[in-house]
């Protein structure tokens, strides 16, 4: 498996079935997500972000499902719906 194949997800653990979860670095989830970098971080230090793991003192990383859920949590229909119904804040 090539380094490539595992940050797109298109690479398959053992039996060549399950799909990986690849975890992403913050440049990539910010990307991916539409924010900037630091909105992202602001988002994880008030708790109000996407799930993300600690991946050392001073490196962090988003697994792929984790920043899916957060999008899907935020959908809405409607611009008047309110968030804290839908479990978010913001």
């Amino acid at each position: 498996m090539d380094a490539q194949s595992a940050v797109s997800g298109e690479a398959y653990q053992g039996n060549g079935v399950a799909p990986l979860d690849p975890v992403r670095r913050p440049k990539d989830a910010a990307a991916y997500t539409g924010l900037s970098e630091s909105r992202l971080a602001k988002l994880r230090m008030s708790g109000e972000g996407p799930r993300f793991i600690k991946l050392s003192a001073t490196r962090v990383g988003y697994r792929q499902s984790a920043l899916e859920s957060w999008l899907r949590d935020r959908e809405r229909m409607s611009t008047l719906e309110d968030p804290k119904k839908c479990g978010t804040t913001g």
